[in-house]
Order: C-alpha cells, then sequence, then structure tokens
C-alpha cells in the first residue's frame, strides 16, 4: 500500500486573490502533499475545519492583504485552533506572506520588516537560502519547505502578535459599541 500523502491545512480569507490560491495549492500539490481547505463554509464549518486541522501534517496561514484587511471572527478562531494544535502537537506552521504591509502586522524588532523564523536564518531567507530580494514569499517557497519538511517558514510570531493585536481592538471596539447603545436611564 502507498503511504498517506502530508496533509496541509489552511486559514486563509474567502476573498483573497484566486492566482495566489491557485499557485498555493498547485505547490501543495506539486509536494506530494494532500490539500484538505476544500469544503463549504456552512453553519457547522468550523468543527469540520477543526477536525481537518488536526488530522493536518502542516497548517498554512495565507497571511495576504486580504487576511489582514477582512480579518474576520472566523478567521480569529482558525487562528485560535491554530496556534493550541501547534503548542499542543508542535504541528508545523507556515506563514505565507505574499506582500507586506509596514506597520500593519510587523513586531518592532525587524524594523518594519517581516523576519523568517527558521533555525539560523537571517532576515530575508527561508531554510533553502537566499531566495528573494524582498521580504515577500513566493508559492513555489511552499512546495520548496513542504518537500524538505521544514519545520516553520515565515514570521510566526509576527503573525501571533498580528492577531492578537486584531483581537484586542475588536474587543475594545466591541466594548465602546456596547457603552454607546446603552440606554440613557433618567433620574
Amino acid at each position: 500500500a502507498a503511504a498517506a500523502r502530508p496533509k496541509v491545512h489552511a486559514s486563509f480569507a474567502t476573498r483573497m486573490n484566486s492566482a495566489t490560491m491557485q499557485s498555493v495549492t498547485q505547490q501543495v500539490h506539486a509536494a506530494g502533499c494532500e490539500w484538505t481547505t476544500d469544503h463549504i463554509q456552512t453553519e457547522a464549518w468550523f468543527k469540520e475545519w477543526s477536525r481537518k486541522a488536526r488530522e493536518a501534517d502542516f497548517l498554512l496561514v495565507l497571511f495576504t492583504p486580504e487576511y489582514k484587511n477582512l480579518f474576520s471572527w472566523a478567521l480569529e478562531r482558525e487562528a485560535d485552533k491554530i496556534r493550541q494544535i501547534h503548542e499542543r502537537n508542535g504541528t508545523p506552521v507556515y506563514i505565507f506572506e505574499p506582500m507586506h504591509i509596514t506597520g500593519l502586522n510587523a513586531p518592532p524588532d525587524t524594523n518594519g520588516l517581516p523576519a523568517c523564523e527558521h533555525p539560523g536564518c537571517a532576515l530575508h531567507q527561508c531554510a533553502l537560502g537566499q531566495t528573494r530580494n524582498l521580504p515577500y514569499h513566493k508559492p513555489a517557497e511552499i512546495g520548496a519547505n513542504l518537500r524538505e519538511r521544514v519545520p516553520t517558514m515565515g514570521a510566526y510570531h509576527a503573525w501571533v502578535k498580528f492577531c492578537d493585536v486584531k483581537k484586542q481592538a475588536d474587543s475594545t471596539a466591541a466594548g465602546a459599541v456596547a457603552a454607546a447603545v446603552t440606554p440613557y436611564q433618567s433620574q
């Protein structure tokens, strides 16, 4: 019997660039892996998404401009689950960032640029060495890293910080809205 192909499960904004999505899925398949993020977002979507995430050999966050600009409660739930699975099981997390928006997701210690976090990797380098001149990933890097079974890709800590800041901003905004709609009580 043939060995099971490694499973790759992803989190992404539904309105992301279709050409980027197609390139990413092609790279996953070309690396001999199975793309498991083909399901319809129904009322029970998160249960199915979470099951597939727990079964995955690699978790992939498509940290695109759409993800950053349209960060929703659904992406927040997926982010929390990815972090939980990574911390509990050590499942590799790849942060694919094809475009960087200065100040939106950069930690203060990288001068506004995302840093790859491969062991021993210098700023703007992936595990395969200097592969690009800009701090952006190309879909081919996903494929190359999956083929080599690299344990990490991209700026994981910058993504975590982005999610935490967005979650904090959302809870602060929700509190302000709740205070604004509280009915006035006359004395």
